[in-house]
C-alpha cells in the first residue's frame, strides 16, 4: 500500500495529454496528425497541399501546384524525408518508442 504522505514526482501537462492520448487508443492518429502538421512547417508546399494521406511509412501529398513544382518537390522527396523525421524527432508532441510509432519513410506526391 503506498503511504498517502509520500511525494510523488509531478508531471507536466504534456506528459499527462500523451499518456491519456495513448490510453484511449487514439496514438496512431495523434501521429499521424503531428506527421501532417511537420509536412505543413518543413516543405515550404502548404499552401499549395490539397490533401495528406499517411500509411505504413508512406506520406501521400496532392499537391494543386504547376507540373514544375511537382517535378522539383518530387526530385527533393528523399532529402524532405530526412528533413520531416528530424523534425518528429524533435517534436516533444510526437509519441516516440511505441509499437505504433512510424516514422516517414517515403513521400509520394501527386
Amino acid at each position: 500500500m503506498r503511504n498517502p504522505l509520500s511525494r510523488t514526482i509531478p508531471k507536466n501537462f504534456q506528459q499527462h495529454f500523451l499518456e491519456w492520448v495513448i490510453s484511449e487508443g487514439m496514438g496512431v492518429s495523434y501521429n499521424t496528425h503531428r506527421i501532417n502538421m511537420a509536412w505543413d512547417a518543413c516543405s515550404g508546399l502548404a499552401k499549395w497541399t490539397s490533401s495528406k494521406f499517411f500509411k505504413d511509412g508512406i506520406l501521400y501529398i496532392n499537391l494543386n501546384c504547376s507540373s514544375v513544382v511537382k517535378t522539383h518537390a518530387r526530385m527533393q522527396s528523399d532529402n524532405m524525408v530526412q528533413q520531416l523525421n528530424i523534425h518528429l524527432q524533435s517534436d516533444d508532441l510526437f509519441i516516440k518508442n511505441r509499437s505504433f510509432t512510424k516514422y516517414i519513410d517515403k513521400i509520394v506526391i501527386r
